[in-house]
């Protein structure tokens, strides 16, 4: 009997071996990057961007679109450059900055000896890519973000934006940028709204107080 199943063994072998070797289409790294534009100047403490949680069968390497009825479509040939909520939270740290025109985001990674900063956390609740009939990318995400300040409360905030592609070859990659910009211009309006501007006056002269 073992004889008999060896031949059926190299065939499978071998098959499998020349599958390995055949030329596919090649691997596509797609990366997400900053548009927001300076529109919330902001005079606070530092801010710090903490986790990002987007919902998890989306965190992965490889492109996942929506396919509707409850299916998803991993790709084969597309892939994001980094775990996709990691591309997230540091494309979102500098949007932010952007936004708030000042350099007192605190960009995940760089060394951080602050004692005192604005402490951001955001949950994406729905996240959700599909693509038209010419392979354009549509967006449907929902956002939850928490800011937490010294002393104070903590402060909820939340966000549902659907985006459609600005042009027939609008890849998912610049849809998810485009989208993480207006979700760091939100949280920027919440950032200052949550911090206003306190003006002491002493001997005529105006000055922002922290």
């Amino acid at each position: 009997m073992i004889h008999r199943s060896l031949p059926v063994f190299v065939i499978i072998a071998t098959a499998l071996l020349l599958g390995g070797c055949g030329s596919g289409p090649p691997t596509q790294f797609m990366t997400t990057s900053a548009v927001a534009e300076p529109t919330h100047p902001y005079l606070g403490p530092p801010v710090l961007v903490g986790r990002v949680t987007i919902p998890p069968q989306l965190d992965r390497l490889w492109l996942t679109r929506s396919e509707g009825n409850g299916y998803l479509h991993v790709s084969n040939a597309t892939r994001w450059a980094a775990p996709l909520a990691l591309l997230i939270r540091h494309t979102l740290s500098i949007d932010l900055s952007r936004s708030l025109g000042t350099p007192k985001v605190i960009i995940p990674g760089e060394p951080e000896s602050r004692k005192s900063y604005v402490a951001l956390s955001v949950v994406i609740t729905r996240l959700r890519i599909s693509s038209a009939a010419h392979g354009a990318a549509h967006l449907d995400m929902s956002a939850v973000w928490v800011l937490i300040r010294p002393h104070l409360p903590p402060q909820i905030h939340h966000l549902r934006l659907i985006l459609a592609p600005t042009s027939n070859s609008d890849s998912a990659a610049n849809t998810l940028s485009r989208a993480i910009g207006r979700l760091a211009d939100s949280i920027a309006m919440s950032v200052v709204s949550s911090n206003p501007l306190r003006i002491a006056v002493s001997g005529g002269s105006r000055y922002p107080k922290q």
